[in-house]
């Protein structure tokens, strides 16, 4: 695997050289994509102006890598947590319909950050990590940590989780999105225990070219073709399955040493 420091800072957008894939700032935006069930994430990131980076295609196994890698690096907490996070609607649409946190989420102990405020239609998460909840406090894993004043800490994909809407008062109201319009849901969600369940398939190289169409056409402001976004999707799954396996071998192991 891949030195802690190194997976944490690729993520983080601490990158150097010029290599399609390993200078992309922004990779967390096609590197979660990716650990989403539909097309639906990919879509929303598209209308927010956001790029989906064809390279990752050609580097799955990298991509996997690094997935495990970064869970692999996360601790156990020691104590209950509170953070927060900026979510966009659709992607918390799929959360509900699933009900997991299908990527990596990066939260943050500061509260709602104006940073994460260009996406479309917010859905702003006041966030309950259990103790002994998997989780990544940048400030702690990194000697030196670029981004100290936003507190992030991560937290895996696929932790399930319950969830109640709040109303919201005149302060969340203020807060807005890239439109300028006000959140559309205001929750607090308290995760709990990751959930696996996809089966194991075998890859079809084809996969590969249909996903890159599709990137092509959502970075154009375009609909793929159905039969891509098809495709695409048994790609997804196939990644997917992969590294749920390892997520899974972790916990495995550990119950070994208990």
């Amino acid at each position: 695997m891949m030195k802690q420091e190194d997976v944490i800072r690729f993520y983080e957008g601490d990158v150097r050289g010029n290599d399609v894939f390993w200078s992309d700032a922004k990779a967390y935006v096609t590197w979660n994509a990716l650990l989403f069930p539909d097309c639906s994430t990919e879509q929303a990131r598209s209308e927010e102006n956001r790029v989906l980076n064809t390279a990752f295609l050609d580097r799955l196994d990298i991509v996997e890598e690094l997935s495990c890698s970064l869970f692999w690096a996360m601790e156990k907490s020691k104590e209950e947590m509170h953070v927060y996070r900026v979510e966009r609607y659709a992607d918390y649409k799929v959360f509900q319909q699933y009900g997991k946190l299908e990527s990596f989420i990066s939260t943050s102990t500061a509260g709602f950050l104006n940073a994460y405020q260009d996406k479309k239609d917010l859905v702003l998460m006041e966030i309950t990590i259990p103790k002994g909840t998997y989780c990544a406090n940048f400030s702690k894993l990194l000697k030196q940590y670029k981004k100290n004043d936003e507190k992030e800490i991560l937290l895996p994909p696929y932790l399930c989780f319950t969830s109640y809407e709040k109303q919201m008062d005149e302060r969340i109201r203020k807060i807005q999105d890239r439109d300028g319009h006000a959140p559309v849901v205001y929750c607090e969600i308290q995760v709990k225990q990751p959930s696996y369940v996809l089966q194991e398939m075998e890859f079809v190289q084809d996969w590969i070219m249909a996903g890159k169409r599709c990137y092509m056409a959502w970075n154009q402001k375009k609909i793929p073709q159905e039969k891509d976004m098809e495709a695409y999707c048994q790609l997804k799954h196939w990644l997917q399955y992969r590294i749920q396996k390892d997520m899974q071998k972790r916990g495995k192991c550990e119950k070994k040493e208990d």
